[in-house]
């Protein structure tokens, strides 16, 4: 199997059967910890620069998958399309950090400035 044969469908589908097949269900909230917990594993390869040994690739790569199937299996049960909510992120994300403004991969204070404007509360 490879990123350019399978689709997210399908592995969302694999993911549904895998939970299923052993009566897992899980609530939105705990999906969510799951997500973060496997992710917070995946950080901790980095930490104290873990991640320059040579074998630590299999480790992300363990790591990486436990994410992704959490958020297939979240996605999943809260009825959202993967592939319509990265498409609607991007177009937001492409809006909020213009190409004009990052294209040299630099404007650091720039980033913080607009990061810093979204995180106000709106008013009401």
């Amino acid at each position: 199997m490879s990123d350019d044969k399978v689709t997210i469908k399908e592995l969302q589908e694999k993911v549904v059967q895998f939970r299923a097949a052993r009566k897992w269900n899980r609530n939105p909230k705990d999906m969510a910890i799951t997500i973060s917990v496997e992710s917070n594993e995946l950080l901790e390869l980095f930490q104290f620069n873990k991640w320059q040994e040579t074998n630590v690739d299999a480790e992300i790569k363990k790591e990486l998958a436990d994410v992704l199937i959490g958020c297939l299996e979240f996605a999943s049960e809260r009825h959202i399309d993967i592939s319509e909510a990265v498409h609607e992120k991007l177009q937001h994300l492409e809006k909020k950090f213009p190409l004009e403004t990052f294209k040299d991969g630099g404007a650091s204070e720039e980033y913080h400035r607009i990061r810093k404007h979204y995180r106000q509360p709106k008013p009401e």
